[in-house]
């Protein structure tokens, strides 16, 4: 095993901790409610999992469903950047509307700057995580709207 494999692994244990305390609830709370989601995780969330999302829509409906994803998706290269200068003050968790994470992380200047670091490594799938549920939202209401 190398340090690289070992550090990674610390950084998934300390992401995990970080989610269940976000969320207030444990991992058995949370898995009763899961629901399946509509578009297909495919990684960086781009081109062909919004390809993967549109699947069964109308022309109108694409259309629709992208004018509404780009008004609200996220960068992840302005949020890395935001990460890296601000997160410190946890800017980077508001700016992916994680109010919680953003006001643990500016109240104790990142975790005196562990949580800040890590997140440098951690934002870039945050925001992946946060314009997945922006584009399942936006599916939801186009379905629901026929």
């Amino acid at each position: 095993m190398n340090l690289k494999y070992h550090i990674e692994h610390i950084v998934d244990h300390i992401y995990n901790f970080v989610y269940w305390l976000e969320r207030g609830k444990t991992p058995i709370q949370e898995t009763r409610k899961v629901k399946p989601p509509i578009c297909k995780k495919i990684g960086e969330f781009g081109l062909a999992e919004i390809i993967e999302c549109q699947k069964g829509m109308s022309e109108y409906q694409k259309v629709v469903f992208m004018h509404q994803y780009n008004s609200v998706k996220i960068d992840r290269d302005f949020a890395l950047i935001l990460s890296i200068l601000f997160g410190y003050l946890g800017i980077d968790r508001f700016f992916i509307e994680d109010v919680f994470a953003g006001l643990l992380k500016c109240l104790t200047l990142g975790l005196l700057g562990a949580w800040w670091i890590i997140d440098w490594f951690l934002i870039r799938g945050r925001v992946d995580e946060y314009n997945r549920e922006r584009a399942n939202e936006i599916k939801l209401a186009i379905k629901a709207s026929n």
